[in-house]
């Protein structure tokens, strides 16, 4: 299979990223927030075979100040897939992930300085770890919980990627209830932004 990839800019023009761009190029981003204290911006992998249906997430610090993340960022990192009818992509594996290495949150969750950066590479079409938030209804009550997961995509045709940090009260409550501790207690950034949007087409033999 192949598969090419596109990045739609803010103003909606259509920014084609070639896989053998020279070091340094870069998508536009297009934030849900007017002033993103966190940066985040996904492109392809050119040093990765594109059949693989990789992306890299790059994650920045554009404050002054220190912010506090994920280390892996899984756990407020949301990331969505959507087809070209406009139909999210659900996951064709979704099981329960084995304990993340390390797994103290004072090792887990480190704080980015000013101009920082983290950067992780994921696959569509392999085991990827994911942070989940789930609604339950106990006794008439509702409450979050939450899990770590491993997602697996089947992509076929064109899709679009995106991911978006945002905590809200859905993802604070299921972090507690997963991680045992309030995420505002820890530090850990409860703002909200989201990345460009990137194009991958799979197509078969």
């Amino acid at each position: 299979m192949r598969i090419s990839s596109k990045s739609i800019g803010a103003c909606g023009f259509l920014v084609v990223i070639s896989l053998l761009c020279p070091a340094g190029c870069r998508s536009p981003v297009v934030n849900d927030v007017a002033s993103p204290e966190l940066e985040l911006q996904i492109t392809p992998v050119k040093s990765i075979p594109s059949d693989e249906g990789v992306f890299r997430l790059v994650v920045r610090n554009s404050t002054q100040g220190t912010l506090k993340v994920d280390r892996l960022l899984t756990v407020f990192f949301h990331y969505s897939v959507v087809t070209a009818e406009g139909e999210t992509l659900d996951p064709v594996y979704n099981e329960l992930a084995e304990p993340a290495v390390p797994a103290e949150l004072a090792e887990r969750f480190v704080a980015l300085e000013p101009g920082q950066t983290l950067e992780r590479e994921f696959s569509l079409l392999k085991k990827e770890r994911v942070f989940e938030a789930l609604k339950i209804w106990e006794g008439g009550d509702e409450r979050w919980v939450g899990s770590e997961r491993l997602y697996q995509y089947q992509p076929r045709g064109s899709v679009r990627v995106r991911v978006s940090y945002s905590p809200g009260v859905a993802g604070s409550g299921a972090f507690y209830a997963c991680f045992g501790v309030s995420p505002a207690r820890q530090g850990i950034f409860l703002g909200r932004s989201g990345s460009n949007t990137l194009l991958l087409t799979v197509e078969g033999d």
